[in-house]
């Protein structure tokens, strides 16, 4: 992994970086009181798990990083900065931002500024400060937000008006997590957003309906699990069971025969954050699994 910094940009480009390939883009938008450089090792990892530039740029020089007024320049500036030195993915660019500039990512996003991929706003504050925000863009919008965060409940709000108004949004409930990206799960959290806007974008011929991370419709016990997991979901025949790791790698897969309501899974895992999946008659549904 490469670091470096380059008019007022701080980024990360992967160490295998090769100029003859397309790379995804990651612009990501510190909080304020914060700088680019900072961000940057906070989302260093993802440069790596999604082969991806991760470019961070500064927010105005005057002691806060909120770039209220100056956002759409500095975004626009920073990408097309980066596009002259490197090669970049145009249908592969994500904006995500923390705190008071995760507002600027619901706003900047959806304008949009830049026909992105997908935006994370993360743990998002400030939000009544720049509404209304533009939801006919219906870019693909992935809220992160812990439930100890003060901005939890605005957060949901804006998932239900973005629902309402036919986006393509999910909610990404971090239990236990308050206003902060410095927790231990905190690259997983950032890497099911990503596998689930790529999961939007592969899907372009099918009508998915996206349910919350932990929706009735599906329930897998124990977890935490040592080995073995029970499914309880309706399964119809070809439906799809899939668990991936970190990386995004498929590490178990099951494909069922016949109409199921249960389903016992001995994976086999080693310790760590997964992501089980079901996907049947155009319905995907992703729950965290905890493997100890």
């Amino acid at each position: 992994m490469f670091l470096g910094a380059n008019r007022g940009i701080s980024y990360y480009v992967p160490l295998t970086y090769d100029s003859t390939q397309d790379y995804k883009l990651v612009v990501g938008l510190h909080g304020c009181f914060s700088n680019g450089a900072a961000y940057r090792t906070t989302l260093q990892n993802l440069s790596d798990s999604l082969d991806a530039i991760i470019l961070a740029p500064d927010g105005p020089y005057d002691g806060t990083g909120w770039m209220l007024g100056t956002e759409a320049q500095i975004i626009r500036n920073s990408i097309d900065t980066t596009r002259m030195n490197y090669s970049i993915n145009d249908s592969c660019v994500y904006l995500t931002g923390f705190s008071c500039n995760g507002a600027v990512t619901y706003k900047e996003g959806l304008a949009p500024v830049y026909p992105f991929a997908g935006i994370i706003p993360f743990n998002s504050g400030n939000i009544a400060n720049l509404k209304p925000f533009n939801t006919n863009s219906k870019i693909t919008t992935c809220i992160c937000s812990g439930t100890l965060d003060n901005n939890y409940a605005s957060n949901q709000t804006e998932y239900n008006n973005l629902v309402a108004a036919g986006v393509d949004v999910y909610f990404n409930s971090i239990p236990g997590v308050g206003h902060t990206t410095a927790f231990p799960t905190f690259d997983a959290e950032m890497m099911e957003c990503f596998y689930w806007i790529d999961s939007i974008k592969a899907d372009t011929n099918t009508t998915a309906t996206i349910f919350p991370a932990t929706p009735p419709q599906l329930r897998i016990f124990p977890n935490p699990s040592a080995g073995t997991i029970f499914i309880q979901s309706l399964l119809p025949p070809g439906g799809r069971i899939s668990i991936s790791d970190g990386n995004g790698s498929v590490c178990r897969k099951y494909v069922s025969q016949a109409q199921e309501t249960s389903v016992k899974l001995d994976h086999g895992l080693p310790g760590g954050m997964y992501f089980l999946t079901i996907e049947s008659a155009g319905h995907r549904v992703t729950q965290k699994l905890l493997v100890k």
